[in-house]
């Protein structure tokens, strides 16, 4: 998205009053995020360095963020990754916080568009989400993903 197919009012004190420039200030954000995340796995790949070693890096460092006094439950943990997920443009289509492992069935991550855009494999970019079970894992869960077609479904698991 380009600043051209932005709408949004003239008068720069309205615009953040104006919920259709929100929406389309927050398609923006989540678009480059998907596109900066997609960009780091094609570098990861041209230089054959291992698209893991960069998740768990970054999952290690984010599950300093996730640090409580308390213990996360499944259900608290995935309605955090959800948050999260929304970010980059993700939209839970199915959630079901009632089985074991509690799981959401997503569209809108990854991009398949952005994916060949960079030239990266949909799935290469979904493994983004591997930065999850680091903090999963501080909370004594376990965090797991897989694509079914252009979906994508997340699962949260007690382990201790």
């Amino acid at each position: 998205m380009n600043e051209d197919e932005m709408s949004g009012p003239a008068d720069e004190e309205d615009a953040f009053d104006d919920p259709a420039y929100a929406d389309d200030l927050e398609d923006h954000a989540s678009h480059n995020l998907q596109a900066l995340v997609a960009a780091t796995m094609a570098f990861l790949g041209e230089r054959q360095i291992p698209t893991g070693a960069w998740t768990t890096f970054l999952g290690e460092r984010f599950a300093r963020d996730w640090e409580t006094d308390e213990r996360l439950d499944p259900e608290a943990f995935l309605d955090g990754m959800l948050i999260n997920l929304q970010t980059l443009g993700a939209v839970a289509v199915e959630t079901d916080f009632t089985s074991r492992p509690v799981t959401a069935t997503l569209t809108g991550f990854p991009d398949p568009e952005i994916c060949a855009a960079f030239d990266v494999p949909v799935a290469t970019v979904a493994s983004y989400l591997d930065t999850a079970s680091a903090a999963a894992a501080r909370h004594g869960l376990g965090w797991s993903w897989r694509l079914d077609g252009e979906r994508l479904v997340v699962s949260v698991a007690g382990t201790s």
